[in-house]
């Protein structure tokens, strides 16, 4: 297979923001989208970004996973890589904190799971995808996000690629990956595979088994 000779399209996808008068206002979500050649109806991959690495990476960078799609699509799958609210060209604020604060990621995981939600509504809306056949995918972050999402959204999703997930790092006090997989093996059963690697820089070996 010779990677990394596709591109996706730029969609964009209608979501809302809370203000702070207790209100919302319409935002648009950036998203990539691949779409395999023919008609489909195909089934689908959400893939989604890990956070900003403490400002390694941009929060206005567009990350598009067109590797990745490729082989995705190898397998007859279309593919969506989202960009969740504040990061790449999607509007709203940036609510994902790098903080160890469980009141701040447990913020960032539901917002994450709302942005989500509108992806997975605007599947609903194109002829050529078969919503009823949707699998998670998501590297760190959307690693972890792609696991408690298919656990809080049941009947949702068939199934998740976990891509060295977790929300913080082990540098943060407790055990705030752990529990948020307890609480998502608790709840679903669907196929799930599982990828991490050694001498990972956030996790180490243990935290990993």
């Amino acid at each position: 297979l010779a990677q990394g000779k596709v591109q996706g399209e730029q969609v964009w996808i209608p979501a809302k923001e809370s203000t702070f008068g207790g209100g919302t206002k319409d935002i648009k979500l950036e998203a990539t989208l691949y779409k395999p050649a023919g008609n489909g109806p195909f089934p689908v991959i959400i893939h989604s970004h890990g956070s900003t690495g403490f400002g390694s990476i941009s929060a206005t960078l567009t990350l598009r996973p067109d590797q990745l799609a490729e082989i995705y699509m190898a397998y007859g799958f279309a593919v969506i890589a989202p960009m969740r609210r504040g990061r790449g060209a999607s509007e709203g604020d940036y609510g994902e904190s790098e903080k160890c604060d469980e009141a701040y990621i447990s913020q960032g995981i539901t917002r994450a799971i709302e942005d989500t939600d509108r992806v997975v509504e605007y599947l609903k809306t194109l002829t050529f995808i078969d919503s009823s056949r949707i699998v998670l995918s998501g590297h760190s972050r959307g690693g972890i996000l792609s696991v408690v999402y298919a656990s809080r959204r049941p009947g949702t999703v068939q199934g998740v690629v976990n891509f060295s997930g977790g929300w913080v790092a082990d540098g943060c006090p407790g055990d705030t990956n752990k529990q948020f997989f307890k609480e998502a093996g608790s709840k679903t059963k669907i196929p799930m595979v599982w990828f991490y690697g050694e001498n990972d820089s956030y996790y180490s070996a243990s935290s990993i088994k």
